[in-house]
């Protein structure tokens, strides 16, 4: 994404704006998450590629979402401009490194109470929070794989397939919004989706933005934002 993607990533940083991120995607806008329950959770795990070298792996955003001081869940959000073909994969590694870290925290907890829990590593009823990985796409229309299955060459071997675990991502394409939706958004993200939805009347949103009034929270990140998935510049 280059400078779209330091804006972006920027503005879906805040708490505020994940928390309105789930409400609008997951609660059909309803005010279930808050945004003093986030805080970040760690982007960035080890992996080992095919050729045996270890590497880095990041996400954009990953954010622990806790509910009365307990975690419920991780969420992950992923800003997407160009089509990438390997998205099912990312995600899959993305989510599998947030499931193997929260293992890693409970063997730690289980070897600091004592509990020599050998090979298992974990006790019987133990149990680890999801993770949900969201993939904001700002781009247009485009053939985006959204499963694993599209990304596999196994079109003509029905035998095989239905023993293959399929993955698929949460794709929100941003262009193809409702205006319920758009409208259900309250952080400064809202901005961002009248503007990229086709459902928004665009001069009903110029007209917003001229209102002396608006109050903007993160202000140079949601105009870098406008700018940059507008192609707007001096904004």
């Amino acid at each position: 994404m280059g400078q779209k993607d330091l804006s972006v990533k920027e503005l879906t940083s805040y708490p505020d704006v994940v928390a309105d991120l789930i409400n609008v995607f997951v609660y059909g806008g309803k005010e279930v998450v808050h945004s003093e329950e986030l805080r970040p959770y760690n982007t960035g795990e080890s992996v080992v590629d095919t050729q045996g070298i270890l590497k880095g792996l990041f996400r954009d955003n990953c954010m622990e979402n806790l509910r009365d001081g307990t975690r419920y869940m991780l969420v992950g959000i992923e800003n997407q401009d160009d089509v990438d073909y390997t998205m099912p994969v990312r995600v899959m590694g993305y989510d599998y490194a947030g499931y193997v870290r929260q293992l890693e925290e409970l063997a730690a907890e289980n070897k600091r109470a004592g509990k020599d829990m050998g090979a298992r590593r974990i006790q019987k009823g133990q149990k680890i929070k999801p993770v949900v990985t969201f993939v904001l796409y700002y781009g247009g229309r485009e053939d985006m794989p959204v499963e694993l299955l599209q990304m596999l060459d196994v079109s003509e071997d029905v035998g095989l397939q239905k023993y293959i675990k399929n993955y698929e991502i949460n794709l929100i394409c941003l262009r193809d919004m409702t205006l319920s939706q758009v409208q259900s958004f309250r952080s400064d993200f809202a901005f961002v989706a009248k503007y990229l939805s086709r459902s928004y009347n665009k001069k009903q949103l110029s007209d917003e933005l001229q209102k002396e009034e608006i109050f903007l929270t993160h202000m140079k990140a949601t105009l870098y934002t406008l700018a940059a998935v507008s192609g707007i510049k001096g904004i």
